[in-house]
């Protein structure tokens, strides 16, 4: 009985962990609204203990999932400082002093479809996973651009879920 009891506890104590963990971590998205709708996650690669470097602290991997082009044209996103409005999106949102170069806009691919088909890219701005595991993007917006350099879309990064977005 007491091994039973023992198990029950240690159970409970990993899940609490491990929820903890999660809601630290939790996942960030942007749902895009515009010509073009979907979701864009922005998430910091989780890495501890000897694979830990400096660099892995500010790499992202960005998914996208989005419709609504012009069949095969691509498109490029940026994470920017403004709001999602005509002439007010900012500028581009990344640590200046870190990086020697802007890292936006980010090209991907889309299929004769309209759709996104670069689903993983990878993405450093400078801000480290190490605060909240959000690096500072939480708020910020994802502008999305067409081969012609418009904006066909635009979603401020925060805790809504995919579920939430329009695709």
């Amino acid at each position: 009985m007491q091994s039973l009891i023992k198990f029950f506890l240690f159970a409970a104590l990993a899940a609490t962990t491990v929820l903890a963990k999660q809601d630290d971590l939790s996942p960030m998205y942007a749902c895009i609204k515009g010509d073009v709708t979907g979701w864009i996650k922005p998430v910091y690669n989780v890495k501890d203990g000897p694979d830990a470097n400096s660099i892995k602290e500010y790499l992202m991997t960005v998914k996208t999932e989005l419709s609504g082009f012009d069949g095969r044209e691509g498109g490029c996103f940026s994470i920017m400082d403004g709001i999602c409005a005509e002439g007010m999106y900012g500028s581009n949102y990344y640590k200046s002093n870190k990086l020697e170069e802007d890292p936006f806009p980010v090209m991907f691919k889309t299929n004769k479809r309209g759709k996104s088909v670069k689903r993983k890219i990878k993405v450093n701005n400078g801000f480290p996973k190490s605060k909240g595991g959000k690096g500072k993007n939480e708020g910020k917006i994802i502008v999305v651009y067409d081969s012609d350099g418009d904006v066909v879309g635009c979603g401020v990064i925060d805790n809504s879920g995919k579920e939430d977005c329009e695709v």
